[in-house]
């Protein structure tokens, strides 16, 4: 046990107190930190995963049947995909987004960089698979 002497005065009265710390070897904290990352990592992910189902089930059931445009690369991406339509609009998107990320991990922080990896691909995959259409 570690102990901290420190005294305060109340009213001219002077107290000396003597506080008693308990010591946790460093090896749990770290632990107690890996497992708290791992958490934030797994809750992250699971939220990217399920904004990126989300927006490919509208693209899927909203925008490709009634053949609308969006921003961004999934514009981009469907245009090229009304023009020519062989080709998916998944593999057009990852097809895409290559530079971009080639620059991300360039100039961006890698945690940035694997968080949209994740989302891509599970944007990009989830585009591929049909769903019904939304009236």
């Amino acid at each position: 046990m570690r102990y901290f002497i420190d005294s305060i005065s109340i009213f001219g009265i002077d107290f000396v107190l003597v506080k008693f710390y308990r010591t946790i070897p460093n090896f749990i904290i770290t632990a107690r930190n890996c497992v708290k990352n791992m958490r934030n990592i797994i809750w992250n992910v699971i939220l990217i995963t399920t904004g990126s189902v989300i927006c490919a089930v509208a693209v899927n059931s909203i925008l490709i049947p009634k053949q609308f445009l969006a921003g961004g690369f999934t514009g981009l991406s469907l245009l090229i995909h009304y023009a020519l339509p062989f080709i998916p609009v998944g593999v057009v998107y990852l097809a895409l987004n290559i530079p971009v990320f080639i620059f991300v991990w360039l100039f961006v922080g890698h945690r940035f960089f694997f968080y949209s990896i994740a989302g891509m691909l599970v944007y990009s995959l989830a585009v591929l698979i049909p769903f019904p259409e939304i009236m």
